[in-house]
């Protein structure tokens, strides 16, 4: 098996998936910071706003797209539909 869709395709499984849209918002010293690197000095406050929404049921092919971009690839996957870091939650 090369790619993760061929486990599922193989074993028969059906993974039922919730996407989430998450959002972070910096706020240094009371200002939204829309730019990185955010520099702060020795007594600054940062806070950090978020927001997260459940967007509702993903279909299998998405998932499977998702979990190639996000697992499969050997370069930076800034050009994917799914850029980012990713973890499992339990």
């Amino acid at each position: 098996m090369t790619d993760p869709i061929d486990y599922y395709l193989t074993h028969k499984i059906m993974p039922k998936v919730v996407l989430y849209q998450v959002g972070l918002y910096p706020v240094l010293n009371g200002v939204f910071v829309d730019h990185a690197p955010i520099l702060f000095e020795k007594g600054d406050h940062l806070d950090i706003k978020y927001t997260m929404q459940r967007v509702g049921k993903v279909e299998f092919n998405r998932y499977m797209k998702y979990l190639h971009e996000a697992y499969k690839s050997d370069s930076t996957n800034i050009d994917n539909e799914y850029a980012g870091t990713w973890s499992f939650m339990t």
